[in-house]
């Protein structure tokens, strides 16, 4: 029997708050195993989704269906789930629940997250304001 090697991911929670997982007995089988990892381990509660950085796109962040999509040292994101989504939607970390000196997760900073990443949908509706005149002409112009 193949012995099992310990894994690294990388977990990017929100934009200031990066993580390393290690998983002791490897990437899990299975989504349902990974996310209970996840939760566990980063201390999350509420649903979310996950995504990860795909080659095949530049490392684009694509939704994670499956773990043999994963191997080691691979970025993952973890995506809130809201009922509604036009609402902001917050991700609860317990801190308090994790222990500070632990093994097994390490707390990452990271200055060079990216600036696009977003915290808000888009709304439903755009406003349009209005503009005097003379701003109506500028932007015409601009056209």
């Amino acid at each position: 029997m193949a012995v099992k090697r310990p894994a690294k991911l990388r977990v990017i929670l929100t934009p200031d708050d990066t993580r390393k997982l290690i998983l002791p007995d490897g990437i899990p089988k299975t989504m349902g195993e990974l996310m209970d990892e996840v939760s566990k381990l980063c201390a999350l509660s509420g649903n979310f989704r996950l995504q990860y950085q795909d080659r095949d796109f530049g490392d684009a962040l694509v939704n994670l269906t499956s773990t043999t999509e994963l191997e080691d040292f691979a970025t993952i994101k973890v995506i809130p789930i809201t009922d509604d989504c036009s609402q902001e939607f917050n991700l609860t970390v317990c801190d308090d629940l994790m222990p500070q000196s632990s093994d097994d997760t390490e707390i990452l900073s990271s200055p060079s997250s990216s600036a696009s990443t977003r915290t808000r949908m888009w709304p439903r509706e755009f406003q349009i304001p209005v503009f005097s005149n003379d701003t109506e002409l500028q932007l015409e112009k601009g056209n």
